[in-house]
C-alpha cells in the first residue's frame, strides 16, 4: 500500500540516516522551508521529495531515497511516481532535476518520470562529481 504525506522533521532525519546516497547528508537542513512530501510503501519510508522554487513557475525537483527502496524496486518506483505526482500538482512552466552522471538507476528513473536530459554540470556535486541536468517543460 502506497501513502504520501507531508514531510516531518522526523521523516527528514530518518531519510538522511538511511539514504542510499551518502552525499544526501550534505543537503541543507532548510530544505523543508518549502513543501516536501514523504513517500511510503507498506509503512516503510521510501524517500522524501519536493520542489525548491526559484521564482514563479520555475523550480528544482529533488528526491532523497532510502535503502528501503532496494527491497522492493516495483513498490519503490510506484511510490516515487506517486510522490512526484503530488509534488507536480502545483502550476509550473519548468521543473528541473540534477542527477550524478554515475548513478545509472536514478538517471533511468528521472527519464521514466518524464524528464528530458539537457546537459552536463561539471564538478557540480559536493564531492566534485559531474551531474546531468534534466527538465520537464509544461
Amino acid at each position: 500500500m502506497m501513502e504520501v504525506r507531508k514531510t516531518t522533521p522526523e521523516d527528514m532525519e530518518y531519510v538522511l540516516e538511511n539514504a542510499i546516497d551518502p552525499q544526501a547528508k550534505t543537503v541543507p537542513q532548510n530544505i523543508l522551508t518549502q513543501p516536501a512530501f514523504t513517500g511510503l510503501w507498506e509503512g516503510k519510508i521510501m524517500g522524501i521529495g519536493g520542489i525548491n522554487w526559484y521564482w514563479e513557475g520555475v523550480g528544482e525537483g529533488w528526491i532523497i531515497l532510502t535503502k528501503n527502496t532496494q527491497d522492493n524496486p516495483v513498490g519503490s518506483y510506484r511510490t516515487i511516481k506517486m510522490l512526484f505526482k503530488s509534488v507536480l500538482k502545483e502550476d509550473f512552466q519548468r521543473i528541473q532535476a540534477v542527477v550524478r552522471t554515475d548513478w545509472k538507476q536514478a538517471n533511468k528513473m528521472v527519464k521514466k518520470l518524464g524528464f528530458k536530459k539537457e546537459g552536463k554540470l561539471r564538478k557540480y556535486c559536493p564531492n566534485g562529481d559531474d551531474a546531468w541536468i534534466y527538465s520537464i517543460i509544461k
